[in-house]
């Protein structure tokens, strides 16, 4: 039963107040057809408006079997219209751009009834109104009162408790009005029909019930029910919120109504898309090419472990902390800025020391895990040799320093690649140390053969097949002449070139470290360098290598000029010939004393000092004597300047030499005394320094002249004269302070010799074929640095990593920036799109209207037009990565024909695609908030009144 008990509803506009409903009350009962009579304006549709639910009531009470609709929330107030009530509405109001079926099914979706059964109920409503053959057309293919049949099978699909309608036959022809009369009425058999018409007639022959209102009151009622006081359970249902699927069909066919405008919309909101998408692509292209270039070079850049390593990721965040840390102060003085010494003392505690020796055990045992993912493993030595060539003209030339090279190597030195860059160990080797298939498969082997024994080696060329003309010259192929003009700027007469067999074959002389110390007759050794008849002797009878083939690089970024390429074969044979030759021998028969200079590394008593201070002085060329001599001069003043002993404790005075003046004599002894003078401008003489100096002089059996003509050995003999005076403690002090500093140890005497410890590394490389292994043994150093103390722990910085790291790093910067400005067209596309979704809302909002009267609820109203806003960003996002995709096309043609290197394109990664379709569509979900937000805000009874 549904009772109206003393209604009351007034619309207010400013000051004017208008009174629809003055205090009806009024009682109906199932099965009734109520018809409501009455003039424009008298508040029949508002009283229909009130008893659907679409309207409130300002005052009494409307109840339904029993229950005070006020005590309603808003969900079941949506849910009384979808369930209990059934509108049926003059103008139709039918969606226009969905199906008849989807019309009727549109009040069973918002009951949350299964597809099959939405369906199935749908073309029951449609069948019982002589409309199952329509079931697929538009509402604007119908004729006005088929579509008012449709609007009754809407109303009819949810089997409502009560039927609504409002003036269903003001729009239609007599005989179309008496069909849907005929309809209402039987359908008020088993429900409640409240019927508003002003058609007198009609409302006579069909109605049950007569209800006539003017100016918002009862005027007259035929049948009047009586109010019952009995309560019965609520008719309000719990209602299902409207899908997303569903909202998402309504606004789709929406779209698709406005193809054009949609389609456009979205191309302007794809711009920003495109953008980020190309300059993504372009960033992706670019690092992609930069793993594959770090991956196709894994042997040119392993893994080096220093025995010093210094930590840059260290220093770098040190040095950033100090700049955060760095106090602030007025400009107003002058201030201390210590910054240099601070950077000094973070590099000195970034510096740290491998203990290779040990690594380099796990490496050779068995509990290597490393192992498996490596290629080969090359521990370096300090294993140095030279290479030596004769020209035709048999002079001879180092291929390994310049110091053979005059006048010439010198003017070349600033800005020639000599030295180690000429002499290149082949990298990774075979495990015969020979040259490994790897590395073949880096290189073309121009004419000749690979390396088949130590002897061999390759002469490699740069990409044009060239060579440096001063390794050209080394070679022995390039006279000094030409050597000279190309110094000068001359140029040669005519382009010189030569056939591969003038190369394959050529001799070159082996010189390993060890080769250069010889016997001095003095049980000694001497280093062949100091004399130059005597090195050639030794080079001409040097081991033989030979260049057994000419190779170039593979590699397009090969940066290498040219030169010789060595096997590991050979390095083993270096140290190897170290470790028999003599002079290391002699070394190991006695390491307390070096075989080079006869002084011991760690003399303990006085006398094994001043012997060694002695011989370490004697040693010394005279300008470094003479240094020394006034180091000790400065160390001990006092132990040099006292009285020399005579008979009785007394000085003894001896006769000036003939011929030496006062003022020789006072210009000689400045020498001895630094400079110091008297009041009277004469040199301060110690006491007893003149009987000193005559008698020096006299021992020494020099004239004055060579006293004059040489002060630095004037120093020197004096030096000699006076240390045989003194004490044990100054003799001890001299040799720590300036002999211990400069004695070379044993280990550092074997590494002159060229002898090699192989268990002590100086270095230890680690070759990968893959990147992915290269990342495995960077994991696994780190679990074997956990495993093992803190000083036997390996630390690296892998250069190229880091290198390829902050070139990654500009180009994400560099794509950062540039998105953060294309960014600003997503923003602007975005408020576009609300923009256009609000022009929506405008366009729909006679369908809020409707959804609203079929008890959709404010959440299902802006989820529909978030769903709009949804499909635009979605379109927009898809549009843009599929142009994007297109355009990439040209976009990698032109990167080619810029670098010519077909590896350097834009990719667009699927992943970034898929993001930034999100991004488009979560964008468009936010700027159609406001407007959907607005949407479901608005009042139905309005919204049902617009055109």
């Amino acid at each position: 039963m549904l009772e109206l008990r003393n209604i009351k509803k007034i619309y207010q506009s400013g000051a004017l107040k208008v009174e629809a409903l003055k205090d009806i009350s009024l009682t109906f009962e199932k099965g009734e057809f109520v018809a409501v009579l009455g003039p424009s304006g008298c508040g029949k549709t508002t009283l229909l408006n009130v008893i659907g639910g679409l309207d409130r009531y300002d005052a009494g009470d409307l109840r339904v079997n029993g229950r005070s609709t006020k005590e309603y929330t808003e969900r079941e107030m949506d849910a009384y219209r979808n369930h209990s009530v059934g509108f049926v509405f003059q103008s139709y109001n039918l969606i226009s751009h969905q199906s008849v079926l989807a019309n009727v099914e549109l009040a069973l979706t918002l009951s949350g009834i299964s597809k099959k059964e939405r369906r199935q109920r749908a073309l029951d409503a449609l069948r019982s109104v002589g409309l199952s053959d329509q079931v697929h057309k538009k509402p604007n293919q119908l004729s006005g009162g088929q579509m008012q049949r449709v609007a009754i099978a809407r109303a009819l699909v949810n089997d409502p408790a009560v039927l609504l309608a409002d003036e269903p036959t003001g729009a239609l022809d007599s005989v179309t009005s008496e069909q849907v009369l005929d309809v209402l009425k039987q359908l008020a058999s088993d429900r409640l029909v409240i019927m508003v018409t002003h058609n007198q007639e009609l409302a006579e022959r069909y109605a049950t019930r007569i209800i006539e209102l003017k100016d918002g009151n009862v005027l007259n009622d035929s049948k009047p029910n009586a109010a019952s006081n009995k309560t019965a359970a609520s008719d309000a249902q719990k209602k299902k919120a409207m899908g997303f699927s569903t909202a998402l069909s309504l606004s789709l066919n929406n779209l698709l109504t406005k193809r054009g405008r949609t389609l456009i919309t979205a191309f302007a909101g794809s711009i920003g898309i495109i953008g980020i998408a190309l300059i993504l692509a372009l960033s992706n292209g670019v690092n992609q090419y930069i793993i594959n270039v770090q991956r196709n070079t894994m042997s040119s850049y392993p893994i080096t472990i220093e025995e010093e390593t210094f930590q840059v990721e260290g220093m770098r965040s040190a040095m950033q902390q100090a700049w955060q840390e760095k106090p602030k102060h007025e400009k107003d003085a002058v201030y201390l800025n210590a910054e240099r010494s601070a950077h000094r003392d973070q590099m000195r505690t970034t510096i740290t020391r491998n203990n290779l020796t040990s690594f380099k055990a796990y490496l050779d045992g068995p509990d290597n895990a490393i192992k498996p993912y490596l290629t080969d493993i090359r521990y370096g030595y300090n294993a140095s040799f030279d290479l030596y060539t004769f020209d035709q003209d048999g002079q001879m030339r180092s291929l390994s320093s310049g110091s053979n090279m005059g006048a010439i190597g010198r003017a070349f030195s600033g800005f020639m690649p000599f030295g180690d860059s000429e002499l290149t160990e082949i990298t990774p080797s075979s495990s015969d140390g020979l040259a490994g298939e790897p590395f073949q498969g880096k290189n073309t082997l121009l004419a000749g053969s690979w390396p088949k024994s130590a002897s061999e080696v390759l002469l490699e060329l740069d990409a044009n097949n060239e060579l440096p003309e001063a390794l050209l010259y080394r070679l022995g192929l390039l006279t000094e002449a030409d050597l000279e003009a190309l110094t000068e700027g001359e140029g040669l007469q005519t382009p010189r070139s030569w056939a591969y067999e003038d190369l394959l074959g050529l001799s070159i002389r082996l010189m390993a470290s060890s080769d250069y110390y010889v016997p001095d007759g003095k049980g000694l050794y001497a280093n062949l360098n100091t004399d130059q008849d005597a090195l050639r002797a030794a080079v001409s009878q040097a081991p033989v290598l030979t260049i057994s083939g000419i190779i170039r690089s593979n590699d397009q970024n090969n940066q290498r000029s040219g030169g010789i390429v060595y096997t590991r074969a050979l390095t083993d044979l270096v140290i190897a010939r170290a470790a028999q030759s003599p002079v290391v021998l002699a070394q190991q028969a006695d390491e307390t004393k070096s075989v080079l200079t006869g002084l011991r590394f760690a003399p303990e008593t006085a006398a094994e000092k001043s012997e060694d201070l002695t011989r370490y002085f004697e040693r010394l060329p005279i300008d470094q004597k003479a240094e020394f001599a006034k180091k000790a001069f400065r160390l001990y003043p006092e132990a040099f300047g006292q009285d020399t002993p005579g008979d009785e404790g007394e000085t003894p005075s001896l006769p000036i030499p003939e011929g030496m003046s006062m003022e020789q004599i006072m210009g000689i002894m400045s020498q001895f005394t630094g400079g110091q003078q008297d009041s009277t401008g004469m040199p301060t003489i110690p006491e007893g320094g003149m009987d000193l100096l005559a008698q020096w002089a006299q021992m020494s059996g020099l004239t004055m002249e060579s006293l004059g003509a040489g002060q630095e050995a004037q120093t020197v003999l004096l030096f000699e004269r006076l240390k045989k005076d003194l004490d044990d403690s100054t003799i001890v002090g001299l040799y720590d302070q300036l002999v211990a500093p400069n004695i070379p140890s044993l280990q550092q005497t074997y590494a002159d010799v060229g002898q090699v410890n192989l268990d002590t590394p100086t270095s230890i490389t680690l070759y990968m074929d893959t990147f992915e292994h290269k990342e495995e043994i960077a994991r696994l150093i780190e679990e074997y640095n956990q495993t093992v103390p803190a000083h036997e722990q390996i630390n690296y910085t892998d250069f190229v990593a880091l290198m390829i790291s902050g070139v990654t790093n500009i180009i994400n910067v560099i794509s950062y920036v540039l998105i953060a400005f294309v960014a600003v067209s997503l923003v602007v596309s975005s408020i576009m799109i609300g923009i256009i979704t609000y022009i929506s809302v405008l366009e729909r909002t006679k369908e809020i209207g409707i959804l609203r009267a079929v008890g959709a609820s404010r959440k299902d109203v802006a989820r529909v037009f978030t769903a709009e806003a949804f499909i635009i960003g979605l379109t927009a996002g898809v549009l843009g990565i599929a142009i994007s995709a297109l355009l990439i096309i040209p976009i990698n043609q032109i990167i080619f024909m810029l670098s010519n290197d077909a590896s350097v394109k834009a990719i667009l990664p699927p992943v970034g695609a898929v993001i930034l379709i999100g991004i488009s569509a979560l964008l468009s979900l936010l700027a159609g908030w406001l407007p959907s937000r607005i949407a479901a805000k608005k009042d139905p009874v309005e919204c049902l009144r617009a055109e």
